[in-house]
């Protein structure tokens, strides 16, 4: 035995053909068995993990990739491709990628993907090319994570972030960051530079103190060592601008650590308005006091029970007594009309409603009544409540009043009996327009029916020159008579001819075709012809309406 492996010694026996068999078959067992290791590595990912081919086609897909996406995976692979799964708003982005990929690069990037609910969410691929038979590049392998939760806190941060910045840099309020040690602005807003007239280049070099022209150096060093030792600190102060005009500023101080170093973030309000505000206001307070000693009206200050706490001297002069007599006189002695307990449903009224108007009846000191107009308010100021009023006497104008409404009285019922008789002169009147129009009718009827016919016949008899022009001026001055008695047609009417105007006439007096034709020297036939024009320029064409009746109808 020559102490040789026994494989060496088979190989050796082999001949050229078997021995590349046998290498073809261990090269293939050891594919199976890498191919087995990656499947079961693959399989083990709780991310998804995906192969497709050229044309999209999944070749493979782990369990992690079914679950995510809620497909079994024999629907994957026997119906899906990788463009099914991706929204259509990235699809063509992702068929580029895929394109450079099948070229040989690797891939990291973010699509989103459409779950089989049509659930969408953003996934982070990392994707290569897959080789097979001698390096040839026949499709992708790669891996997916979710990262939609990842995107979302990213997303919030850069808002936060963004909110914090446009809070930061366009707050109403000047905001700084300072160095305790050197006093040094390490960071202003927009609002801190610009309230002093630096600009932002100007203000990098500004310390505290060369703005404060309230405390030294040494006191804001001081005070910065307090604040970082016992916290945050509000105080009043005064601000120097770049051209030496003076602010006043209500300025809050807070300790901060930025990258383990204390720092002092400061907060500075503008209250020179307010404090300017303030100090007009103590002025107006005292011009107040003033007007309201001096008013013409008096005025009561009265506690929530009801006590007086403060009156004028036009309210000694109201009520008789003097200004040190009504200070701590209960309101309801003055009262004439309302209870005490009236008087207090009243304030919780007035609490509720905030003011008030109205008048009551109060009694003097002499015993006398008075009426008083009082406007009265409820105040909730400084901790304290109270009801301010002010009085008027309107005595003599209730006087007036009462009189006035004395003569009112009487006047309505003189009203009264005028309206009663003009009520009867209406349906005198309207009787009177009736009869009028009444005896119209009936005149100019029987100027029409009795008169215009016989005259007809007489202008057409065997009259001398003489004879016809009597006939002549007599039928003239019929039609003067008659004629404002016949306008009520022709303005009704006004599209009516003189022709069919006239035939109207003769139609409302009940007259015939025939009759009006012999009246108006015309044939039968032009006499309908003007009665059928009639009927459509006044409406009834076409309806069974008598038409001398309609006509009689027009007033």
């Amino acid at each position: 035995m020559t102490g040789r492996p026994t494989h060496q010694v088979l190989e050796e026996g082999m001949r050229e053909p078997e021995k590349e068999a046998l290498e073809r078959n261990q090269a293939t067992e050891a594919h199976f068995e890498s191919e087995e290791l990656y499947r079961y590595f693959a399989e083990s990912l709780l991310d998804p993990v995906y192969e497709f081919d050229r044309q999209g086609r999944f070749l493979y897909v782990n369990n992690a990739f079914t679950q995510m996406f809620g497909y079994a995976k024999k629907e994957i692979l026997a119906n899906l491709r990788i463009l099914d799964v991706i929204a259509e708003e990235d699809r063509a982005a992702s068929h580029g990628a895929i394109d450079e990929i099948l070229k040989g690069v690797t891939s990291v990037r973010e699509s989103t993907f459409i779950r089989k609910d049509g659930a969408r969410f953003i996934g982070e691929t990392h994707s290569g090319p897959l080789h097979k038979k001698k390096g040839e590049v026949v499709g992708v392998r790669g891996i997916l994570r979710d990262v939609t939760e990842r995107k979302r806190a990213q997303e919030e941060l850069r808002e936060s972030e963004e909110k914090y910045r446009m809070l930061f840099e366009h707050s109403g309020f000047s905001i700084n960051i300072v160095d305790p040690e050197t006093g040094k602005l390490v960071v202003f807003n927009r609002k801190a530079h610009e309230r002093l007239g630096y600009t932002r280049e100007e203000f990098q070099n500004v310390t505290v103190a060369d703005a404060d022209c309230t405390m030294n150096p040494l006191e804001i060093k001081e005070q910065f060592a307090r604040v970082l030792e016992k916290g945050p600190e509000f105080f009043e102060t005064k601000h120097r601008t770049k051209s030496g005009q003076i602010m006043e500023s209500l300025v809050s101080t807070v300790p901060i650590r930025i990258h383990g170093k204390p720092f002092i973030q400061t907060i500075n309000v503008d209250i020179t308005e307010h404090k300017r505000a303030e100090r007009k206001l103590e002025e107006q307070t005292a011009q107040n006091q003033l007007i309201l000693e001096t008013a013409m009206d008096g005025f009561l200050v009265i506690s929530m029970e009801g006590k007086i706490l403060n009156a004028n001297l036009a309210a000694s002069t109201l009520y008789g007594y003097s200004q040190d007599e009504l200070i701590g006189m209960e309101y309801r002695d003055l009262e004439l009309e309302d209870t005490p307990h009236e008087i207090a449903k009243h304030m919780k009224t007035l609490m509720k409603k905030g003011s008030d108007r109205f008048e009551r009846s109060h009694r003097r000191k002499d015993g006398r009544i008075i009426d008083v107009e009082i406007s009265s308010n409820y105040v909730a100021m400084n901790g304290q409540r109270f009801f301010f009023a002010f009085l008027h006497d309107v005595t003599a104008r209730k006087t007036a009043e009462h009189a006035l409404m004395q003569r009112e009285e009487e006047l309505e019922i003189k009203a009264k009996d005028l309206e009663e008789a003009n009520a009867a002169l209406r349906v005198l009147l309207k009787r009177r327009d009736e009869d009028k129009r009444e005896l119209e009718e009936k005149v100019l009827f029987n100027v029409r029916q009795l008169i215009a016919p016989c005259l007809e016949k007489l202008r057409k008899s065997r009259l001398d020159e003489k004879q016809q022009t009597y006939v002549c001026i007599l039928e003239s001055n019929l039609n003067e008579i008659i004629s404002p008695l016949s306008y009520r047609l022709s303005s009704t009417h006004l599209s009516l001819t003189p022709a069919e105007l006239q035939t109207a006439n003769f139609v409302k007096h009940g007259r015939t075709t025939k009759e009006i034709a012999a009246f108006l020297n015309l044939s039968s036939g032009t006499i309908e012809t003007h009665r059928k024009n009639i009927r459509k320029k006044i409406g009834i064409r076409n309806k069974k309406a008598n038409l001398r009746t309609h006509l009689l109808s027009i007033r």
